[in-house]
C-alpha cells in the first residue's frame, strides 16, 4: 500500500496489485510457451505378441510426423529427433513412461498435445500361389536344313504370410485430458498395412487439416 500526502493536505492511498508467487509465474509462462505445440511419442509396436525393435517404433513415429507435418494448420509439431532427445535427457523410456501422466509428458516436452499409438500385428493365414513357366529354345541342325525347337515347362509354387493389423491412437492435452481415442483394424494383410491404418486414423483426428 502506498500513501501519498499532497501539499493541500489531501491524502491518497494506492493499493498494489497482489504479487504472483514463483510457481504461478512459471506456470503461466509455461502454458503460454506450450500453446499450439504438439509432439508424437514413439509408437508401441507388438508383433506376434512380442515387442518389436526400438527402431521399428521410431520408424512409425517418423512416418506419423512426415504425414502429419503439412496437415496441422496453426499447430507447431516437434520433429521426432527433438522429441526423443528430450525424453532421453529426462530418462524417460518405454520401460518407465507408464509412471508418468500424459499431462506430465506434455510439460516435459514443452507441448500442448501429445500423440500416442499402439500397433498390434499377428500372423494369420497363408496364401498359396501356383503357376508354370514355359521356356522355348530354338536352333539350327548341323546341316542347317531345319530349325530345332524345344520347349520345357516348369511349375512353381509360392506362399505369402498374411497378417492381421490393428492400431489404437490417442491424443492427450497438457491438462491430462484425452481429446481423441480411436482404434481401427486394417483391411490389408501385408506387413506394412499399418501405414494405411496410420493415415486413416490421423485424418480423423481433430488436429488434422487438409
Amino acid at each position: 500500500m502506498l500513501k501519498i500526502t499532497f501539499s493541500s493536505g489531501r491524502i491518497e492511498i494506492i493499493n498494489e496489485a497482489p504479487k504472483k508467487n514463483a510457481d504461478e509465474s512459471n506456470q503461466g509462462s509455461s502454458l503460454e510457451e506450450h500453446h499450439n505445440k504438439i509432439a508424437i511419442l514413439p509408437f508401441v509396436y507388438i508383433i506376434n505378441k512380442q515387442s518389436a525393435s526400438e527402431e521399428m517404433k521410431y520408424k512409425v513415429q517418423t512416418e506419423c510426423y512426415s504425414y502429419l507435418n503439412n496437415h496441422t494448420g496453426e499447430l507447431d509439431i516437434l520433429d521426432p529427433i527433438t522429441t526423443n532427445a528430450i525424453l532421453i535427457k529426462a530418462e524417460i523410456n518405454s520401460d518407465n513412461i507408464r509412471g508418468y501422466t500424459m499431462g506430465e509428458i506434455c510439460d516435459i516436452l514443452g507441448v500442448e498435445y501429445v500423440i500416442t499409438g499402439t500397433i498390434t500385428q499377428n500372423e494369420s493365414s497363408t496364401s498359396n500361389f501356383q503357376g508354370s513357366n514355359t521356356n522355348v529354345k530354338s536352333g539350327d541342325n548341323k546341316k542347317k536344313t531345319a530349325k530345332i525347337i524345344s520347349a520345357a515347362t516348369s511349375s512353381y509354387s509360392t506362399s505369402i504370410q498374411n497378417y492381421q493389423t490393428a492400431m489404437t491412437m490417442n491424443i492427450y492435452s497438457n491438462k491430462n485430458s484425452n481429446i481423441y481415442s480411436k482404434d481401427h483394424s486394417s483391411f490389408w494383410q501385408t506387413t506394412d498395412a499399418y501405414k494405411i491404418t496410420l493415415q486413416y486414423l490421423l485424418k480423423r483426428t481433430p488436429i488434422y487439416k487438409k
